[in-house]
């Protein structure tokens, strides 16, 4: 973790944000449903190159607020300020040019990898898709070096990559979203729960990268995960969600070694007997 005073300016800032059920689905729904609301009045500040953890069970709600920053569902918020703009008021072809500095990488590594794609199509897609084609080579070897990837599955399909049942669980499908996610130099990365199905060389592997790569290509990141043990070496700051509510929020090692509500009692204590 890096020290506090790194941190100068706010990258995002939410305020009140909510998501309802029938907002999700386009069907009024009783307004003394309780099950209406799926987030619920959520605060969330992320500074420059600042690493946030959001802990929560499988249906606390962390990919539909990853979903909801990315602008991908209809929210209410009283503001979503990114990078001085209020993207919750935006458009979403506003929104297009914003999303270069949003980048995002979802729990299902394979899955999200287009498969009539090589690897290399895969990767620059996003800078494909804003028109940003100057010096794309060199970027695109920049990349690879940093992560250290071999230039020869540059060419291949993802489906090609799995013929070695290794890859499943080495880490090399996240790898190749992460290069995806970095392309463009965003100034924050989201991360729902993308080394659940890693083994623990992996695993490391992938958080020592992100700490790293945060703190060379100054992002800032916001980690999503049902493992709270793998925030404690990045983390700056950890929040915990229940049920669509932060109910918890504190440092990383006062979350660690002594949460205060229920819901981060039981994540913690999980935490420890993982693995």
């Amino acid at each position: 973790m890096k020290n506090k005073e790194e941190y100068q300016e706010n990258l995002l800032t939410v305020k009140q944000l909510n998501l309802t059920l029938d907002a999700l689905i386009g069907v009024k729904m009783p307004a003394e449903d309780e099950l209406e609301h799926l987030l619920y009045r959520l605060d969330l500040q992320i500074d420059y190159g600042q690493t946030i953890g959001i802990v929560g069970d499988r249906d606390a709600g962390k990919t539909l607020l990853a979903k909801a920053l990315c602008g991908l569902l209809p929210v209410q918020a009283d503001s979503i300020i990114f990078n001085g703009h209020d993207i919750g008021q935006m458009s979403y072809q506003q929104l297009r040019p914003v999303r270069a500095d949003i980048n995002m990488l979802w729990s299902d590594s394979y899955n999200s990898l287009n498969p009539h794609l090589t690897c290399r199509e895969n990767i620059i897609a996003p800078l494909v898709k804003l028109n940003d084609m100057t010096g794309i080579d060199y970027r695109l070897a920049e990349i690879m070096e940093k992560l250290t990837l071999d230039k020869n599955i540059l060419e291949m399909y993802p489906r090609q990559l799995s013929a070695d049942s290794q890859n499943e669980h080495s880490g090399l499908y996240q790898l190749i979203c992460l290069a995806r996610g970095i392309i463009t130099r965003p100034k924050l990365l989201m991360i729902d729960d993308v080394t659940a199905e890693l083994n623990m060389s992996a695993e490391a592997m992938i958080l020592d990268l992100l700490y790293r790569l945060s703190d060379d290509m100054h992002f800032a990141i916001l980690l999503l995960s049902r493992d709270a043990r793998i925030m404690q070496p990045i983390c700056d700051k950890i929040h915990i969600l229940d049920r669509g509510e932060i109910v918890e929020s504190a440092t990383t090692s006062k979350i660690m070694f002594n949460p205060k509500s229920v819901a981060g009692k039981k994540l913690i204590d999980n935490a420890l007997i993982i693995k």
